[in-house]
């Protein structure tokens, strides 16, 4: 479907970068979400890029709905059918170098992007790919993926869209889904937990916990070294008291997600096995809070920054290691698997320890834990940290394999993060004090 010249209805409101659609475009796309909920749907489409004073803007020129198979959760490219929409291209004289443009409904679901979309989103061979999600209820998010010659994640886009009367569409789009969608029969559908859609969208209020925690008064990066099983809890039970509202998550970990981690890392699913543990992250965050979290990767800060309009991110992914001349700025969170790994970061903390006023240091040995809280510039607990809680690896405790971690100790270190980092909000430095050592036996 070709489009016509007349656009513009605000739909969402981000700067900088916008996608225009157009009325009749729009109105094909919301009738084929509708007519085919609660079913998903995808599309692909031409674009053209274009630059205007501050806006770059990407108009959607045209729309096609291959051939696919489609369920509640789930919808894919038949087989095939993407090379024949090239060849129909490329068999009218026109290059495929616009095909830019991706989107897909989410039925009666809310509007996210999911672990499946990440990872169709990293395979575009195309310098930047322009994704769209809407449903049924003409909710709709988009973005932008700059692939080349720099990665750059989820630039958030405005939709700009003249909304008209879609009815003159429902008879093509019913024809359409007939011909083109193969409709996966119950049981015989791909179910996958992690991109499950069945989320009710709504607006986060905090008013019930502000004497708790207060993301308003809270401006305190907090960097989580180690994503794994130590950490993986904390991050999102901090990130749902509000702690990156207004201040950033930094997430540190240079490793890959294994098997052996589906059964201690709560938020992770098996479909990522073998991402990196801070997209595995990222995947767990957007699922909870949606598209509009502001994601960034440490090596592309300043290029996310300018191409957002100097938005700050939610989080920035550090796919690497703390070493000691790294600069940590805010509380710190350590969940590594070793004591080299922690005489690092201590390095990098006692370098300019005022930058940093918490330390909670995570450590477990199978059913044992002991989580370590202070200041940093306390320079007697700093000492005692150094000199009698920093032994070497030998000294460690050695365990037997089966007998090495266990989901529900990454929960009780959620519940225990969280408390402290409330308790520090409140200035409550006392009772933090009290808590420098607390050993427990889960025995």
């Amino acid at each position: 479907m070709v489009a016509n010249s007349e656009y513009y209805y605000v739909v969402n409101h981000k700067q900088r970068y916008r996608l225009i659609v157009d009325s009749e475009l729009w109105g094909y796309m919301m009738t084929l979400a509708k007519l085919s909920a609660p079913n998903e749907i995808l599309g692909i489409g031409m674009i053209t890029k274009r630059c205007t004073g501050y806006n770059t803007d990407f108009v959607v020129d045209e729309i096609f709905v291959p051939r696919q198979e489609v369920a509640a959760n789930y919808c894919s490219f038949a087989e095939g059918a993407q090379n024949e929409i090239m060849n129909e291209i490329l068999e009218r004289g026109d290059s495929t170098e616009k095909l830019c443009f991706r989107w897909h409904s989410h039925g009666i679901g809310s509007v996210f992007f999911s672990a499946i979309d990440e990872k169709d989103i990293d395979d575009c061979d195309s310098p930047y790919v322009v994704n769209m999600v809407v449903n049924a209820y003409q909710d709709s998010i988009a973005r932008l993926d700059i692939l080349d010659p720099v990665r750059v994640r989820d630039i958030p886009l405005e939709i700009l869209v003249d909304v008209s009367d879609e009815n003159s569409e429902r008879a093509k789009c019913t024809r359409e889904i007939g011909e083109k969608c193969k409709k996966i029969p119950l049981g015989m559908q791909k179910v996958d937990p992690s991109v499950w859609r069945g989320v009710i969208k709504m607006r986060r209020d905090y008013s019930d916990q502000t004497k708790i925690f207060d993301p308003r008064s809270f401006g305190y990066d907090v960097h989580f070294v180690g994503a794994g099983g130590a950490s993986n809890s904390a991050i999102m039970q901090v990130a749902t008291m509000g702690a990156m509202e207004y201040a950033t998550l930094h997430v540190w970990d240079p490793d890959v997600l294994e098997p052996h981690n589906m059964a201690t890392e709560l938020s992770y699913s098996n479909d990522m096995i073998g991402w990196r543990k801070v997209d595995a992250v990222v995947n767990a965050l957007r699922y909870k809070f949606g598209h509009n979290l502001g994601i960034a990767e440490a090596a592309n800060l300043a290029l996310w920054s300018y191409a957002t309009n100097n938005r700050r991110p939610n989080v920035v992914l550090h796919p690497e290691a703390v070493i000691a001349d790294t600069e940590l700025n805010g509380i710190v969170v350590t969940g590594v698997d070793s004591m080299a790994a922690r005489k690092e970061i201590w390095q990098a903390i006692k370098r300019e320890s005022w930058r940093v006023p918490l330390l909670i240091d995570l450590r477990s040995a199978g059913l044992t834990t002991l989580i370590i809280t202070f200041d940093p510039s306390d320079m007697e607990a700093a000492e005692t940290y150094e000199k009698s809680l920093l032994y070497s690896d030998e000294e460690s405790m050695r365990l037997e394999c089966g007998a090495r971690n266990v989901c529900f100790i990454s929960a009780y270190f959620g519940v225990e993060v969280a408390h402290r980092i409330s308790l520090f909000a409140r200035d409550k430095m006392a009772e933090l004090d009290k808590m420098f050592i607390v050993p427990r036996d889960f025995e």
